[in-house]
């Protein structure tokens, strides 16, 4: 069995190369991201620090762009304000999703909450459960926020919640997302790496019945299907969603979820994907 997972492989130890690593693994990313706005993050941070009393970063984009600005505070005013400014942030709560943001914000040294949650949706009843109970609502103080930071392709979930709640929140647009401009050369390679091209089909159609197809993100969905749906074998792919927005998005454009984890880890979806028949 083949699981092509649509997005970059983490070098050294990947998570999910681990866990399928009986499974023939392969990544193919259909993404690019690229980090802006650092300098203004860096900034915000600087100006407006004590008026923080929350980070939401929902993306490790959203994570790697905090520690670039981290870096120019750093570089610029020296590692005593950056040992000040993360002193003060370890206190608040980063609201994030998943295990792998979580590690990432603990590596910063900072205090990740709502990892286990799994969904935006279900982080943002967390944020606003937590404000309403005085977690860190600060009244007398009208400049203080949650700092959100997001990226371009980002859904109106937890502003929704946000606003309907009355929670001041700032949000600074941290990363863009593009398709990869060479997802479809990129996939030809591993195609035939593996002996699942064209040619291979009609001497050995059993290997296509066991093709997994991971996706990771609505955009993701959006920028493979053109290339993918040109693929003879695509049709008899199982289809694996790595949590409820991937998996609605799916279903929404009539494709078949075999598989959707529950929360977004390798291990879920690694459940999730042996529970099917």
């Amino acid at each position: 069995m083949v699981v092509l997972f649509l997005r970059e492989r983490i070098p050294k130890k990947d998570p999910y190369a681990e866990i399928f690593a009986d499974y023939s693994p392969v990544f193919v990313p259909v993404l690019e991201h690229h980090t802006i706005n650092e300098r203004v993050l860096a900034s915000h941070l600087l100006t407006e620090l004590f008026n923080i009393r929350a980070l939401i970063l929902t993306s490790q984009r959203a994570i790697e762009t905090l520690k670039i600005s981290l870096k120019i505070i750093e570089s610029e005013k020296g590692l005593i304000v950056l040992q000040q400014t993360l002193d003060y942030l370890k206190q608040k709560p980063s609201y994030v999703i998943g295990p792998a943001s979580k590690k990432a914000i603990l590596d910063l040294g900072l205090n990740p909450v709502g990892s286990e949650t799994g969904h935006s949706s279900l982080l943002a009843e967390l944020i606003v459960s937590e404000y309403i109970s005085n977690e860190f609502k600060f009244p007398s103080e009208i400049q203080s926020h949650i700092l959100y930071l997001v990226g371009d392709k980002r859904r109106d979930l937890i502003p929704d919640q946000l606003r309907n709640n009355d929670i001041l929140y700032k949000e600074i647009l941290v990363y863009e997302t593009k398709s990869s401009r060479v997802f479809e050369s990129d996939l030809e390679a591993v195609l035939k790496n593996f002996s699942l091209d064209t040619e291979s089909q009609e001497s050995n159609n059993s290997k296509y019945s066991d093709i997994w197809v991971v996706f990771f993100s609505p955009s993701g969905i959006n920028a493979a299907l053109p290339t993918l749906q040109k693929k003879d074998w695509f049709p008899r792919a199982k289809i694996a969603a790595i949590g409820p927005t991937t998996g609605n998005k799916l279903r929404s454009i009539n494709y078949h979820v075999e598989a959707e984890a529950e929360n977004p880890s390798p291990m879920s979806l690694f459940q999730a994907m042996r529970m099917t028949k």
